[in-house]
């Protein structure tokens, strides 16, 4: 079966149907991720916070609730997945409990970072401040805090707009975009190409690549200052 997003094991019971006279509950195992040994941790076992252990059995319709606090999915026999397995409503109860702890045990769960806590690494980069939300601004959402970091609630950027303190905001760390790539101009005087190249100092710095060198442009320690430096000594130049 095809994992819901974000989980590593899953199982998804239905109850079929309910008899409150009779103190009974048909459902079945309509979707289970693992069998056998990877059903649980390690091991067929997966121990709920309740007391009851859900294990992997190749027919659970003949022991729900046995050998002690025990509940049996389906094990490696595939062929049984549309039996009906019957218990009682307090069972029911229990079973969707240690389904749903089994889910959230399994969910991959969301991790969070401040951008003011990866600004330094694209600081240091050369990026200015502006480059660097210009970037998240176009990620469209966000996490945003409008307590200093108390209570969080994803929003549109377009709503909260990106010119507060750094820590107000997060995204998942699976939604880091990458550094944009540096783009090296050309001159525009005799339209060559640019080239970026490194200095005695080991500073950065653009220049026309042809031999004549028609402009040079200040030196920086990161390439992408370097290029910003460059792109307002070229305009400067040019409108000269």
């Amino acid at each position: 079966m095809n994992l819901p997003k974000n989980q590593t094991k899953y199982i998804e019971l239905e109850k079929i149907h309910e008899c409150k006279k009779c103190d009974a509950v048909e459902f079945k195992i309509i979707k289970q991720s693992h069998r056998g040994e990877d059903f649980g941790e390690s091991n067929e076992d997966f121990k709920c916070k309740n007391g009851y252990i859900l294990t992997s059995v190749a027919f659970p319709e003949n022991g729900i609730m046995k050998a002690g606090k025990v509940f049996h999915p389906r094990g490696s026999d595939v062929c049984d997945d549309d039996k009906i397995i019957t218990c009682t409503r307090d069972e029911w109860s229990i079973i969707q409990e240690c389904g749903a702890e089994y889910n959230e045990h399994f969910r991959i769960k969301d991790e969070y970072v401040l951008l003011s806590d990866l600004w330094p690494k694209w600081k240091a980069e050369g990026f200015s401040e502006e480059e660097f939300r210009d970037v998240f601004r176009s990620l469209g959402c966000i996490g945003y805090s409008g307590n200093n970091g108390v209570g969080w609630y994803w929003c549109n950027i377009d709503d909260v707009g990106l010119s507060q303190s750094l820590a107000r905001y997060r995204i998942r760390k699976s939604d880091i975009p990458s550094m944009p790539e540096i783009v090296i101009p050309n001159c525009p005087v005799c339209g060559g190409e640019g080239e970026l190249l490194r200095s005695f100092d080991d500073k950065y710095y653009w220049q026309c690549e042809n031999d004549h060198i028609c402009l040079l442009g200040p030196s920086s320690p990161t390439k992408r200052e370097a290029i910003r430096l460059a792109k307002k000594h070229i305009r400067f130049n040019k409108e000269d």
